[in-house]
């Protein structure tokens, strides 16, 4: 299997981390989205979404969408388990989950950010002040409910790395790098701490992958 991946980017930070905690073997492709490889006719070819991440099958089957990755990672290798077992608890591992891939992570994308500069002629100050807003807004409801949890945890659900801390702890990165102030948000910077500390978050930083 191949990973079309870029280091950077936060969808891909979370597959590398489901492959390490799984100890699953892949060929790592970097795609150079600075300089829109995603876009080129190569990259399109294999992957009409032009986004990364995506999985690239021995038979020459491709899976986009990290979600969709790490569920079918998650059935190949379901050991050790990264969804409840619970039927609330992963429901509610769901909806954290979508909360943050879907309505949170796409508004600070690259796509997003070059649309804004491109049709509104919004300045780098305004996309970062854009940028920044829908962080806060999108990590804030996580907090919340990670200081409502009945039982506290090392981990988002439980004793071990899951699904949710896979998807919370990129977002948090992103935080960090567009200078985003979460000092306040406990529940998630000691979360991201007790992650960050775990060889698998480590294995799968983008600061190992950067060039």
């Amino acid at each position: 299997m191949k990973l079309h991946h870029f280091a950077h980017s936060s969808a891909s930070f979370r597959v590398r981390i489901v492959l390490a905690l799984k100890g699953i073997e892949v060929d790592y492709i970097p795609i150079d989205m600075p300089g829109a490889e995603q876009r080129g006719s190569a990259y399109a070819a294999l992957n009409p979404q032009q986004l990364v991440p995506c999985l690239e099958l021995e038979g020459g089957t491709v899976i986009g969408q990290s979600a969709a990755i790490i569920e079918y990672l998650d059935r190949l290798a379901p050991l050790p388990p990264i969804y409840p077992d619970d039927p609330l608890d992963a429901a509610q591992a769901a909806s954290l989950c979508q909360f943050i891939g879907s309505d949170t992570a796409p508004l600070q994308a690259r796509i997003v950010q070059r649309y804004l500069a491109s049709a509104f002629d919004l300045n780098d100050d305004q996309i970062h002040q854009w940028v920044t807003h829908w962080i806060r807004r999108g990590l804030e409801p996580v907090e919340a409910f990670m200081a409502q949890r009945p039982q506290q945890t090392p981990f988002a659900l439980g004793a071990n790395p899951g699904v949710v801390d896979i998807f919370i702890v990129p977002q948090m990165r992103n935080a960090d790098r567009f200078d985003v102030d979460i000092a306040d948000l406990n529940q998630l910077v000691a979360l991201n701490e007790t992650c960050l500390a775990h060889p698998a978050f480590q294995a799968a930083h983008p600061d190992r992958w950067a060039a």
